[in-house]
């Protein structure tokens, strides 16, 4: 597994998955160009210190436990929107307190919402893919043992396993 050393675009985006009491996972949202929680990129540090901030800024809470998935990143891009990389992190352990949903600080534009609410605020092309893997990522996609058959391939199995019932 490679670490996210740094970042190809000039602003990242990070999906931040967290348990609030006994709702659904909610995001962050600081409604900047893109879902998420969105910084400019400092070509000097490494991505997943970059990350560890953003997120720290947000759940100011100290003892978090925080998964960034280094096997996702995608690459986000709209015309008049400044590019960026979307990453995926998951408070794995809030501690013995539950995080309840802050309450943004005057000026501050901040709102939590649950992932398909997210998702319904993009416009039908491919950065709402990016975002659908990232909650196939969230499902725990990537440590499925997954195959992709050839339709040939699954013929053949169903007429074998048709074989095995009517025998």
């Amino acid at each position: 597994m490679a670490l996210h050393l740094y970042c190809n675009t000039p602003y990242a985006t990070v999906l931040i998955a967290v348990p609030v009491n006994e709702a659904p996972l909610k995001f962050p949202n600081d409604a900047s160009f893109w879902p998420g929680i969105g910084f400019k990129v400092d070509p000097l540090l490494s991505i997943n210190d970059q990350i560890l901030l953003a997120i720290h800024k947000v759940l100011p809470s100290s003892g978090l436990k925080v998964h960034i998935w280094q096997e996702y990143s995608d690459l986000l891009q709209r015309e008049g929107v400044m590019d960026s990389t979307l990453y995926v992190a998951r408070i794995d352990e809030p501690g013995s307190q539950q995080l309840d949903q802050p309450k943004p600080s005057f000026g501050e534009t901040q709102t939590w919402s649950t992932l398909p609410d997210l998702i319904r605020t993009l416009p039908k092309d491919r950065n709402r893919l990016a975002y659908l893997k990232a909650w196939q990522v969230l499902s725990g996609a990537l440590e499925e043992n997954t195959k992709a058959l050839d339709v040939a391939e699954v013929v053949k199995h169903l007429k074998s396993l048709e074989k095995e019932t009517n025998s």
